[in-house]
């Protein structure tokens, strides 16, 4: 099941597809505020661009 159905499923009628520019403001934020313990956030942004360079 694919993004679009589940929005469709859950009801979910408005949204914005994210960038690779909020990618790394959302990580830079998660940063900032996280407490620790959940590892390296630069892993994380890079699964996500790799994640939007595949659609």
């Amino acid at each position: 099941m694919g993004a679009r159905e589940i929005l469709a499923e859950w009801e979910v009628k408005e949204y914005r597809r994210i960038d690779k520019r909020a990618l790394a403001e959302i990580t830079l934020g998660a940063s900032i505020l996280a407490t620790g313990g959940g590892g390296d956030p630069e892993i994380g942004l890079l699964w996500a661009y790799h994640v939007v360079d595949e659609g």
